[in-house]
Parts: structure tokens; sequence; C-alpha cells
């Protein structure tokens, strides 16, 4: 599949088939977070998708499981906060 940075380069119709999904997964993830808006929603999903990309950059495993993990769990914290 592509990846979120190759969309962003593509033009505005292959962003535009691609925008109701991440708009769709912030949604889901504010769900969770029972906020007045969606600011922590979209930090979560961003934090995601950019420890996801990067993990894929890092050639030792470790490191890119520790990138994932400390990613997964500061968003649970996050989540915690409430």
């Amino acid at each position: 599949g592509a990846l979120i940075s190759d969309v962003g380069r593509a033009d505005a119709q292959c962003r535009a088939v691609m925008e109701p999904h991440i708009e769709s997964f912030i949604a889901k993830v504010a769900e969770t977070f029972d906020d007045d808006d969606d600011s922590r929603a979209i930090l979560a999903v961003s934090a995601m998708v950019g420890a996801l990309a990067i993990s894929r950059v890092l050639t030792d495993s470790r490191r890119s499981d520790a990138v994932l993990r400390t990613v997964r769990d500061g968003i649970v914290a996050m989540a915690s906060d409430e």
C-alpha cells in the first residue's frame, strides 16, 4: 500500500480518496478520549502514523519495536489521564 507520505504528495483526487478514511480514524480514536474537541485524537493518530513510518525505516528490529512500544505507551497514558 501507499505510504501516507506518498499520498500527501499525490494529486487532489487521490488525497480526496484517503481523507475520509483518516477523518474516520480520528473520529474513532476521539471517541475513546471523550473530549469536547478532537485535539488529543489528532495527536494520537499522528503519533501512530509517524511511529509506523519511522519503525519501517529502522533496520534494527529492537529499535523499531521500541519506537512502536513507546508511542503506544504514550497514547495509553494520555488516554488514562482523563
